[in-house]
């Protein structure tokens, strides 16, 4: 599925029902199935604004966004499916303010939808772990680097993993903006951050893991050591510096723009996949104590 323009994808999703049946193709692909008793035939009760399935064996309701991104949002699909599509697109960034004026809705609610998918993209139970040839550097978010400005309050150590092909190109991303527990007095990276992040990212079986914490070390993987500087340089040109408290969830939205670039016709549905079968209590109340909304510039 692919679409060369937002007029293009919501002249195909132009209205509620067909968001609707997209939706439940994805949430059973192969057919309704309770996720109580396991039975395959459902009722459909059409008196709500979302059609809702109830399980003819147990009578359990099952609601279509249950599960997903989109649960217990008042934001109709059609919405909701224009954000997915925008924030799939490689090359390109949006954010709330953007986001708002397309879709015409508040920026409260841009921002969230922004955030939940974001947060989408970071659940590790859909992330494959690294394979192969791998490699694990060390950097920082904020530029210009400076190594005797470590410890500067708007420096935040990471480390970035990936796949590496002929050693020199990056075929899968992974960027974690490092707790500060995991950073010493110096401002730089403890060896127990590090060996957490490659646990977390790094399949054991890889053929051949070699590791860095450090951005100027002689054996810095520089394919790495660039792509810390796109992001650097991706952040700042689209979102005009960030805090924090909201840098991993633009570091995830970064690896995934990254990674679609080596399947640029697969970033649609891969994203759509995440936001309906990712298992996540993620809610705007959450996200709010957890971010602490802005307000808009």
């Amino acid at each position: 599925m692919s679409f060369a323009s937002l007029d293009e994808f919501e002249a195909y999703f132009h209205s509620e029902d067909i968001c609707s049946n997209y939706l439940y193709q994805l949430k059973w692909p192969h057919g309704f199935r309770c996720s109580c008793c396991g039975n395959t035939k459902a009722y459909s009760i059409m008196t709500r604004r979302l059609p809702l399935y109830e399980c003819s064996r147990c009578k359990h309701h099952h609601s279509l966004t249950t599960g997903t991104v989109m649960e217990k949002s008042r934001t109709t699909l059609r919405r909701w499916f224009a954000a997915i599509y925008l924030l799939s697109r490689s090359g390109s960034s949006i954010n709330a303010y953007s986001l708002s004026q397309l879709i015409q809705v508040t920026y409260k609610t841009a921002w969230l939808m922004l955030h939940k998918l974001r947060d989408a993209l970071d659940q590790p139970d859909h992330h494959t772990l690294l394979d192969g040839v791998v490699r694990v550097q060390g950097g920082a978010y904020g530029n210009p680097f400076n190594p005797y400005t470590e410890k500067d309050a708007r420096r935040h150590p990471l480390l970035a993993a990936g796949s590496l092909v002929d050693f020199n190109n990056v075929t899968e991303l992974r960027l974690t903006i490092m707790d500060t527990e995991h950073i010493n007095h110096n401002g730089h990276i403890r060896q127990t951050g590090e060996q957490l992040f490659i646990a977390r990212n790094v399949s054991p079986n890889a053929a051949n893991v070699q590791s860095v914490r450090y951005r100027l070390h002689m054996s810095r993987c520089r394919p790495l050591v660039r792509c810390i500087a796109e992001f650097n340089n991706w952040a700042s040109s689209s979102f005009h510096g960030l805090g924090r408290k909201y840098l991993q969830a633009y570091a995830n939205e970064f690896s995934f723009r990254y990674n679609m670039q080596q399947h640029p016709h697969m970033g649609l549905a891969r994203l759509f996949h995440l936001c309906t079968h990712v298992k996540t209590t993620v809610t705007s109340r959450s996200l709010l104590a957890k971010y602490q909304l802005p307000r808009a510039s």
